[in-house]
């Protein structure tokens, strides 16, 4: 009887840590529960299995804004992404702008934003569930990466 109790506890306690795609629907953002001005790297997932990724909105110089594919999230702690896409800024000049959290550089004077078609191989991460201390904020570790849900609607920045 107590070597079914403990199997329970460890089959049951390792699956508290599986995400899967329902509870991965939202907005998470990297390393911070907060949204300010313009949000850090961010994940909006989706519920038909699609994704976009927001690189960091405070760094003015990165011409690459987003990237846009798919993923599928396995029951092992393993997610698959396909990148199909990028979200780049077309054209503009470098300026140094005052002293800022990141650079100090930005694009400015850019014609505007295009997507641009990408043919790129799926990329395997790991994926866990967490909790940050007594706090509970859902959040996840993807590779070395927390993530904090910030918002349970994904959306579409770039959607015309």
């Amino acid at each position: 009887m107590r070597k079914l109790f403990y199997l329970i506890l460890l089959f049951g306690c390792s699956r508290t840590n599986q995400v899967n795609g329902q509870n991965l629907v939202g907005v998470w953002q990297k390393d911070s529960k907060e949204f300010g001005s313009a949000s850090l790297d961010c994940y909006h997932f989706f519920n038909d299995g699609k994704f976009i990724y927001y690189f960091d909105g405070y760094d003015e110089a990165n011409r690459t804004l987003a990237i846009k594919g798919i993923y599928q999230v396995k029951g092992d702690g393993r997610i698959i992404f396909k990148i199909v896409s990028s979200i780049e800024i077309e054209g503009g000049t470098y300026s140094k702008r005052g002293s800022t959290e990141h650079n100090g550089w930005a694009i400015i004077e850019h014609k505007g934003v295009k997507e641009i078609k990408q043919n790129s191989k799926e990329v395997v991460s790991s994926i866990e569930k967490c909790l940050d201390g007594d706090d509970k904020t859902p959040c996840f570790i993807i590779d070395d990466d927390k993530f904090f849900k910030i918002k349970d609607t994904p959306e579409d920045l770039f959607k015309k």
